[in-house]
């Protein structure tokens, strides 16, 4: 369940890849990677997601996918 501010992660040196309002709540999920481990940050949607299924696993295979739709979306709409 995400419980500390976005802010608090970069404060202990994390680096989120994506746009986020420095003030939402964020959880810290290790994973491992192809390379070693890989660090995520969860927000509030990760946690709605986990909820119907525990897998961290699984709620960043539903991320990856409803990242992967909206680029094909993005394609076909063009520039």
């Amino acid at each position: 369940k995400p419980s500390y501010p976005l802010a608090q992660f970069v404060e202990w040196g994390y680096r989120p890849s994506g746009a986020a309002d420095e003030h939402d709540l964020a959880t810290l999920i290790e994973l491992e990677g192809e390379q070693g481990p890989e660090f995520w940050l969860g927000f509030h949607n990760f946690y709605v997601i986990s909820r119907y299924n525990h897998s961290a696993l699984y709620s960043l295979a539903v991320h990856q996918l409803s990242e992967a739709l909206a680029a094909g979306v993005e394609k076909e709409k063009g520039p």
